[in-house]
């Protein structure tokens, strides 16, 4: 139990000492211009400066055999690394060289999961959304694993939200017929046999304003019109 309280003690003040500064300077890997853009967010937040490796600028530019700390500058490093999500990003292979506290954020770890499983191992905690993934992610490493349902945000920019009466009552799209996905599957025929709904599904991917804007009452007429 002392131990315990010790720990305890040693983590409240590293967070202390990390809220006092003037600066946060975070390494990350994020999703840039996606319906979830964190990066916008943060750089309107003068509190934290935030350097993203990525593949589109103003991305510190990403490949296979990066060395994370040609990322870093060894006058200002980092307080901490975060990706998010880690299957979805290319990590240096020698990311554990970073000397800071590195977090992920999984939520597809189940996918190609013989390529992902190693790399939730490479962070020194893991952040899932719901209790579900956190059993599941608990299982699998051996590290800290914390929930947090606001991983997943919204734009700044959303379109103005329709005035007029929508002509449906659900709308679901991505990958809602595939085997890898039975629970989407059993989910579109027992909305399908529910006469009193009218429904629309689209069987794959829209980009992020198509698929806002797809939710009005003018463009659910012409996806039903074909």
């Amino acid at each position: 139990w002392s131990s315990d309280v010790c720990s305890s003690d040693l983590h409240a003040a590293a967070l202390l000492r990390l809220v006092q500064k003037e600066k946060i300077r975070v390494l990350t890997q994020l999703d840039r211009g996606s319906q979830w853009d964190f990066m916008t967010a943060i750089g309107s937040d003068p509190k934290f400066e935030a350097a993203n490796i990525g593949f589109r600028f103003p991305d510190l530019p990403n490949s296979a055999s990066a060395n994370i700390l040609d990322f870093v500058d060894p006058s200002a490093p980092p307080d901490f690394f975060l990706a998010k999500l880690v299957e979805w990003h290319l990590q240096p292979p020698n990311l554990r060289a970073l000397q800071c506290p590195l977090f992920g954020h999984t939520a597809d770890y189940d996918i190609h999961i013989q390529a992902v499983r190693p790399w939730l191992d490479a962070f020194d905690e893991l952040i899932v959304t719901d209790r579900s993934e956190w059993e599941d992610v608990k299982k699998i490493t051996g590290g800290a694993v914390s929930s947090f349902p606001k991983a997943f945000g919204l734009p700044g920019n959303l379109p103005d939200i329709p005035k007029s009466a929508r002509q449906i009552d659900v709308f679901l799209s991505g990958t809602a017929l595939h085997p890898y996905h039975p629970d989407k599957a059993r989910l579109l025929h027992e909305t399908l046999d529910e006469s009193r709904l009218q429904a629309l599904f689209m069987n794959g991917f829209a980009l992020p304003r198509q698929y806002y804007e797809m939710r009005s009452e003018e463009h659910t007429s012409e996806l039903q019109s074909h």
